[in-house]
């Protein structure tokens, strides 16, 4: 005849035994004849799924360092040990990253994670390491967020770091890289109207995408001329004078002529030569476009717009002006 265990160890506690029949029985894990002899090993003859790459505690790589066999109670069968009980670093679970708790990230039975291995970071910063997928310099969060893994910090590496091409002919207010980009992924989150408000509502139609013309870092205009886009206009008289486009025209407010000045400011109706003198001459929109040029079609057929009665007049000239003088030259 033998004796049951229980009946020498009644008040021996054992990790799962309400809910597992295999843990109530003491001949699973210890051999009747060398109960101390090692009865972690039993662990993995029931559970060959878990490959545990730690605990400190107890044998390393064992199931008893994290799961006390015999818990001071059966009320505690179903907790493992804290990591902070082996991590004292950590004053509790929540003592890193945020507030994270440690199994957040660290799964428990594969606890070491690789610096580069991201799918940790997944749960929480999923966005972010979406949108640093797009440029191969921000994959490695460590480059600006010093502290990694455990204490992160705020960013605290500087744009300039690694883009200081970009960052030396900054304009003033756009030396803040974040205020106008998105970090992770570097894309434009703020509009420039966004500041420049007044100049996107005061530029005319097709003026109004501002990078167009400047050089977003530094706001030059050096990116393009008026010519860039009016390449016909800069070519007609007004557009190959000295002062260039601006002399009539402002890109945007506020500063710049508000809108073409007079035909009069820079053409005196008494230095006009010719038939200009005549008041009925004296409105130039009538024949001359707004760059000093002819309108479409000629000076003939400016004329005739108003000299109906002329229109079989030596048909064949292609201009009135030959016979008519406007011009002193003539």
């Amino acid at each position: 005849m033998k004796l049951a265990c229980r009946s020498c160890h009644e008040d021996v506690a054992v990790l799962g035994a309400p809910r597992v029949k295999q843990h109530d029985n003491c001949a699973s894990c210890h051999a009747p004849h060398d109960v101390q002899g090692s009865p972690e090993a039993a662990c993995a003859n029931c559970h060959k799924d878990k490959h545990p790459d730690h605990p400190k505690h107890g044998v390393v790589g064992t199931c008893v360092g994290c799961h006390d066999p015999h818990p001071p109670s059966a009320r505690a069968h179903s907790k493992a040990r804290s990591c902070s009980s082996c991590h004292q670093a950590a004053a509790t679970e929540k003592s890193f990253h945020g507030g994270a708790e440690c199994k957040q990230c660290h799964a428990p039975h594969d606890f070491a994670i690789a610096a580069d291995d991201r799918r940790a970071c997944q749960a929480c910063h999923g966005k972010e390491l979406g949108l640093v997928a797009k440029i191969a310099g921000h994959a490695g969060c460590e480059g600006c967020h010093a502290g990694l893994p455990h204490k992160p910090a705020k960013q605290t590496s500087g744009c300039g770091s690694c883009h200081a091409k970009l960052d030396d002919p900054v304009a003033r207010g756009h030396s803040n890289c974040t205020n106008c980009h998105e970090p992770h992924g570097g894309d434009m989150k703020l509009a420039c109207r966004t500041c420049h408000a007044h100049e996107h509502q005061t530029a005319p139609r097709g003026h109004q995408d501002c990078r167009l013309c400047h050089q977003p870092h530094s706001g030059t205009t050096a990116k393009a001329t008026c010519s860039s886009c009016h390449a016909a206009a800069a070519k007609t008289e007004h557009g190959a004078l000295a002062a260039g486009c601006n002399s009539c025209h402002r890109a945007h407010g506020p500063g710049g002529v508000d809108k073409p000045p007079a035909c009069a400011s820079c053409h005196p109706t008494a230095s006009l030569p010719g038939l200009h003198q005549d008041a009925k001459h004296q409105e130039c929109g009538r024949c001359h476009t707004g760059h000093g040029e002819p309108t479409p079609g000629q000076a003939r057929t400016a004329c005739l717009t108003c000299h109906t009665d002329r229109a079989k007049h030596f048909p064949d000239a292609p201009r009135c002006s030959s016979c008519h003088l406007f011009d002193k030259t003539k």
